[in-house]
């Protein structure tokens, strides 16, 4: 503060002594009320300080869980793993299975019998074509040529001769088709009747 700026604040303080001293009273009393004011402050921060903090609680046991691996036999899809699309380059190389059946072809009458239950009890010749003679578990007969079905497994007639019916039948296995050969011989019982003509060919169902 340099001497004019002194001379100044003198000369004030002679000519405002009243004013001088009720500033002074101001400023003490606004700092007084500032001190009382943060003193509730302080007393709150004591207060919480004093206080017992609460047990920390402890870390809570984690449970194992056992891996869960999925069946092959159940053929499903892992959900947990990338899924892939199929290449179809490698479909293309996958070869048809030539034992196959045909699932869309309608089925023939004597497809809904068992094989153990047909009897072969004759021969029918005619218009360059044989007919075998076919009785069922009822007694009813009916006639099949070659390239017809019979029995429950795709069974279908190669060959008509006057002792047998020779059939090819398909069957699964490991998801693979396979074939087999089967036979229905001629019933001698049923051929003596055939001879002397005793059944009545109205009877014969197609």
């Amino acid at each position: 503060m340099n001497n004019t700026m002194k001379k100044r604040l003198h000369w004030w303080q002679r000519r405002n002594p009243l004013l001088c001293r009720l500033g002074v009273l101001v400023l003490i009393g606004l700092l007084m009320s500032c001190s009382n004011d943060n003193q509730d402050l302080y007393d709150k921060f004591k207060e919480i300080n004093a206080r017992k903090g609460r047990p920390i609680e402890p870390i809570p046991e984690v449970k194992f869980v056992p891996k869960f691996i999925y069946p092959s036999y159940l053929k499903r899809r892992n959900p947990f793993i990338k899924f892939t699309k199929v290449n179809k380059v490698s479909l293309d190389k996958i070869k048809p299975d030539v034992n196959a059946p045909d699932m869309t072809r309608r089925k023939e009458v004597l497809e809904y019998f068992k094989l153990r239950d047909l009897v072969m009890v004759g021969i029918l010749e005619g218009e360059g074509d044989i007919w075998g003679l076919v009785s069922t578990a009822d007694n009813q007969i009916y006639k099949v040529r070659v390239g017809e079905y019979v029995g429950q497994d795709f069974g279908k007639v190669v060959k008509i001769t006057n002792q047998k019916i020779s059939i090819v039948e398909k069957y699964k296995k490991k998801n693979v088709w396979h074939k087999r050969n089967a036979v229905l011989a001629l019933d001698v019982t049923q051929k003596s009747i055939m001879d002397h003509k005793q059944i009545k060919f109205k009877e014969i169902l197609r």
